[in-house]
């Protein structure tokens, strides 16, 4: 997935790493915490995902956020929590 450092975030969803600077999961700035607002990297959107991971990881998506919205952003986080390497970055 790409992602983008940017100077004003405003709008998008934040990603957020672990402590070893792998990806975690996206957190749509509705969502996100106001520590985790001050992130300034971003998903701008552009997905690359194999179609049978894609299909597993729509199956888990859940609308228990903010909004009442299933966010499509979300299918990197159940990826991951199903052991899938997640792979992007800012120029990484």
């Amino acid at each position: 997935m790409a992602t983008a450092v940017l100077d004003d975030p405003t709008g998008y969803g934040r990603v957020i790493r672990d402590d070893k600077g792998d990806f975690v999961e996206i957190i749509e700035q509705l969502d996100a915490t106001p520590q985790q607002r001050e992130i300034k990297e971003v998903f701008p959107s552009y997905y690359c995902v194999r179609s049978e991971d894609l299909l597993l990881a729509l199956s888990k998506l859940k609308n228990d956020n903010k909004k009442g919205e299933y966010y499509l952003t979300d299918i990197y986080g159940h990826l991951r929590q199903a052991g899938k390497k997640i792979v992007g970055g800012a120029g990484r």
